[in-house]
């Protein structure tokens, strides 16, 4: 008869062979609760119309809308299962895209999904309050959008366009996105911002601006994901990267946006680390356009580069995991390795002399913006170490610390001041060229800069024929963009998320830009 210490030991024996099998095993099932509970440092401007927000509102809305465009299960590559078109066909000259859509998708008042709809959401990217990343150069792109039948539309580009199927995709914007045209009719867009209706395979219900948003599954299953793993899915506007933490050790949420170092400590705890396939660029963007900006002065700008001790931001701030770079796109499909400014204060100086605010000169005063968003919640840390770094050149900053979308909202009414520059955690893409010109271009959304050479060279950049012209000339912006310190690049930051037991060990946040594979999180893969 088995002793009590064999029985121990057998006991012992089975609870670290299950214990090892969960640990080697990704796709290990854990039952799900009924909710899904997110927690994130930022949620873009939490409208729930498609076209009323950045990529960054793309977080909770891929939850209600399906995309033009499909991206596969681990949010990294197209793919014609997932999205809206099942299939797509380009012509010779790259002037005529035609979508085959999926027949029987409804949407969730119940009407299909049609071609109708689909010219219906591409029309609207001409809207004037269209303020997606992209929507507006793919609105400006389109000569002619017509339907062909019920299960094919049509696009008709002004010149070809480099990357279009990745622009109406996830992977880099909202812009895809399809609505419902009879509803938005029938409703208004007023009420379309209250009550939105898409094809996803959750619906709204309720939210708290500032706090939460929450969803419901529209149907037991999902077209394109299947039964989805939650009947509800809440996410929740946690700014403070701590109390982020607190909450998922407490089991309040299931998944948080975590820096670097808080990563680490949590995979020691147990929880499960989630990296994104491209690293974010933390950049100080600077403010030329504006009469009376300093920063207008190349000299300025190169001497705040120099005296940037970029090393010691990463060892300090993110334990070595974000490398200095001089590269201000990353992710770029064909981007080049350029190297960062090296901390030579001296130099700085040099170039400082050269500006009116040399020494026993001017005193320059710059307002240091800091927002809160995703993958660098020390981001305050981050705007006192530059600000100690500037006032040993010579150059004091007063650093506002505030919500992102705030921010922007003043640089697209140009309400911000002439001295402000911003340093920000610019989300890696695979295709800049689009946001090249929203962030630079004289007539840019975001538009930092007004420089008509730029302009021509990003509307080359856009205007590519070929995959090999394309990258030729995205090396060229690159280069112009840094040769010229539209932007000092800093470090090249990793994305990086935490969960619990309740998240798939298999689950990747992907390649999108600014946010993650969130569907991923609620997708049951087909085995």
């Amino acid at each position: 008869m088995p002793t009590y210490r064999s029985r121990l030991l057998i006991a012992l024996v089975v609870f670290m062979a299950v214990s090892l099998a969960w640990a080697q095993s990704p796709t290990a099932q854990v039952t799900p609760r009924e909710e899904l509970r997110v927690a994130l440092g930022y949620l873009g401007t939490e409208a729930l119309d498609p076209i009323r927000g950045p990529n960054n509102n793309g977080t909770y809305l891929r939850m209600m809308f399906d995309p033009l465009v499909g991206i596969d299960y681990k949010g990294a590559k197209l793919s014609k299962e997932t999205g809206l078109a099942k299939d797509w066909k380009t012509s010779a000259d790259g002037l005529t895209y035609t979508f085959l859509l999926h027949q029987g998708v409804k949407f969730q008042d119940g009407t299909e999904v049609t071609a109708e709809d689909v010219k219906f959401s591409l029309e609207r990217l001409a809207d004037p309050q269209n303020l997606t990343t992209v929507g507006k150069i793919i609105s400006n792109g389109i000569a002619k959008v017509a339907v062909l039948d019920k299960y094919q539309v049509q696009v008709a580009l002004k010149q070809p366009m480099p990357t279009p199927l990745y622009r109406l995709s996830p992977l880099l914007d909202t812009s895809g996105l399809v609505t419902s045209k009879s509803h938005f009719e029938k409703v208004g867009a007023a009420g379309f911002a209250e009550k939105p209706r898409g094809s996803g395979p959750y619906k709204f219900v309720r939210r708290q601006a500032g706090s939460f948003i929450t969803f419901e599954q529209a149907a037991p299953t999902h077209w394109a994901i299947g039964a989805p793993r939650f009947k509800r899915v809440t996410f929740r506007l946690v700014s403070d990267e701590n109390s982020r933490i607190a909450m998922l050790k407490a089991g309040d949420v299931d998944f948080i946006d975590v820096g670097v170092e808080k990563s680490v400590q949590l995979r020691q705890s147990g929880f499960k680390i989630f990296k994104s396939d491209i690293a974010d660029s933390l950049v100080i963007l600077m403010n030329m356009p504006k009469e009376g900006s300093p920063t207008r002065d190349i000299n300025l700008r190169t001497a705040l580069s120099y005296a940037i001790d970029r090393e010691s931001l990463n060892k300090f701030l993110f334990m070595g995991q974000a490398p200095p770079t001089g590269n201000p796109f990353a992710g770029q499909i064909g981007g080049q390795v350029i190297p960062p400014d090296p901390y030579d204060l001296a130099k700085a100086k040099e170039f400082l002399a050269k500006t009116k605010y040399g020494p026993g000169s001017q005193k320059l005063v710059l307002e240091l913006h800091a927002q809160v968003r995703s993958a660098v919640p020390q981001m305050q840390q981050v705007a006192q170490t530059i600000q100690s770094d500037w006032r040993k050149l010579g150059v004091d900053s007063e650093i506002v610390f505030g919500d992102y979308g705030t921010w922007r909202a003043k640089v697209v009414a140009k309400t911000h001041a002439p001295n402000a520059v911003e340093v920000l955690n610019y989300g890696g893409r695979v295709d800049n060229s689009g946001n090249a010109i929203l962030w630079w271009g004289c007539n840019g959304l975001l538009s930092h800069a007004c420089d008509p050479e730029f302009d021509a060279l990003a509307a080359s950049w856009s205007a590519a024929t070929s995959d090999a012209l394309y990258e030729t000339r995205a090396v060229r912006v690159e280069k112009y963009v840094r040769d010229h310190y539209f932007t000092i690049p800093g470090l090249d930051v990793p994305v990086l998320f935490a969960g619990n037991a309740q998240i798939r060990g298999d689950f990747s946040p992907g390649s999108i830009a600014v946010v993650f594979n969130e569907r991923g999180l609620v997708w049951n893969p087909k085995p």
